[in-house]
């Protein structure tokens, strides 16, 4: 988020000192539903390198934990008064729909809208590993692998060559590291030759179909 914010301060300086607020997309999502601006616990401690833990827990206000020396020292420190005033959890309350959003959406009015998060992190909760001790291992246009820990101490250095610990993520009573690879394709061709090819007639130098592997996958018992 903030090289982004970086790029449009020195090429459309213009936009970004009109700019009320600065945000997310899901939170944009969000205010569009609920007419509230609200931050969420996860994406600012793994995205705006902000303490997420302090950022949820600090109530109404300029939510706590902003990373006040990093902005200055990269010329974004009005980057902070740009970001919503409230920060919320991943899972609770960001606000209710309007009448006009739930009309659009065909909901009632009033219905809860629930903070999200980013899309792995939030995979997360769906493997049941946003818990301590959790690992998962998250595909798509890359693979991530997410080890989660209890909330760390403020200014943890982590491990050499690994992301964070991002304190307050997914949850914040939860730290978050994070090892990041574009191999993806390059990683299922792998898994591919690994577990296609072993008691399967029919497969190929490189495994068995990925369309074998699914039928194989949906048959193992839930």
């Amino acid at each position: 988020f903030l090289p982004k914010a970086l790029w449009l301060k020195k090429n459309e300086p213009e936009v970004f000192d009109a700019a009320d607020v600065l945000c997310e997309c899901q939170d944009w999502l969000n205010h569009k539903c609920t007419g509230e601006w609200v931050a969420g616990g996860c994406n600012v401690a793994s995205r705006w390198h902000c303490d997420g833990k302090a950022a949820v827990e600090s109530g109404e206000g300029p939510f706590a934990g902003r990373p006040t020396s990093l902005l200055e020292k990269i010329d974004l420190a009005a980057l902070g008064g740009k970001w919503p005033k409230r920060c919320v959890a991943m899972g609770d309350l960001a606000g209710s729909l309007t009448a006009e959003a739930a009309a659009h959406l065909g909901l009632k009015a009033g219905t809860p809208v629930a903070q999200g998060g980013a899309d792995a992190f939030v995979g997360l909760v769906g493997l049941g590993t946003a818990t301590q001790g959790g690992v998962g291992v998250i595909t798509g246009s890359s693979s991530l692998h997410l080890a989660v820990a209890p909330a760390c101490d403020v200014g943890d250095p982590g491990a050499p060559g690994v992301w964070g610990p991002y304190r307050g993520a997914p949850l914040a009573e939860l730290s978050m590291s994070e090892g990041g690879q574009s191999t993806t394709g390059a990683a299922l061709q792998w898994a591919r030759r690994l577990f296609g090819a072993a008691g399967n007639q029919d497969a190929g130098p490189d495994g068995a179909s990925f369309e074998a592997l699914e039928e194989a996958a949906a048959a193992l018992p839930v």
